[in-house]
């Protein structure tokens, strides 16, 4: 990616694997990145909030504070997912 400069972005999932792998590139272009997971120690984003995307209020929280305080919003990407299938 690249010429992503004055963009924001928010990425969910963002503390390990491909979310990070993703937001990660989108900073590395030069986008402002707000990442949002349930394990906030994890992320690496400009902007680090919590976000349980199984939660319909905490997704509307993290939306709002992550537009706020990037003030816009320009790329979403949704990766976060349920994990399924990895219980024992």
């Amino acid at each position: 990616m690249a010429g992503l400069e004055g963009k924001t972005a928010i990425v969910t999932g963002a503390s390990s694997g491909i979310g990070a792998a993703i937001a990660r590139a989108l900073a590395d272009a030069g986008a402002r990145v707000a990442g949002g997971a349930r394990r906030v120690e994890g992320l690496e984003t400009e902007v680090a909030l919590e976000l349980d995307v199984t939660d319909p209020s905490s997704c509307e929280r993290f939306v709002g504070e992550a537009v706020e305080q990037l003030q816009g919003l320009d790329i979403l990407v949704n990766n976060a997912g349920l994990g399924l299938g990895r219980d024992s």
